[in-house]
């Protein structure tokens, strides 16, 4: 049986918060069971992360003032989607330390 170094497992969660437990498993060479035990171990828990990373608070904000300040002129607003996403290019859990959310 192989045990996993907790400071090397908690510097990985730390560095890739958003790798699956098989990823992980697959990068310590163990199995999915063992990270899950080494992550329970820790305190170490899954969390959604259903932000976007890239967002600036301050652009979305004046963003929202001038679309009210449009509505309020009775404007109406079109929005248009020029882009996609692949499915796995946005991962919706990551792992973090009990009571703190993931800075992925």
């Amino acid at each position: 049986m192989r045990v996993i170094d907790e400071k090397a497992l908690r510097k990985h969660v730390a560095d890739f918060p958003d790798l699956t437990q098989k990823e992980r498993a697959a990068h310590f060479k163990v199995s999915e069971f063992c990270i899950g035990y080494g992550l329970r171990k820790l305190g170490i828990t899954r969390k959604k992360t259903l932000g976007y990373k890239q967002r600036c608070d301050e652009k979305r904000a004046t963003y929202r003032q001038e679309l009210t300040v449009k509505e309020a002129e009775d404007k109406s607003t079109v929005y248009l989607d020029e882009c996609g996403f692949c499915a796995e290019s946005f991962r919706t859990y990551a792992y973090a330390q009990k009571g703190n959310r993931p800075l992925a």
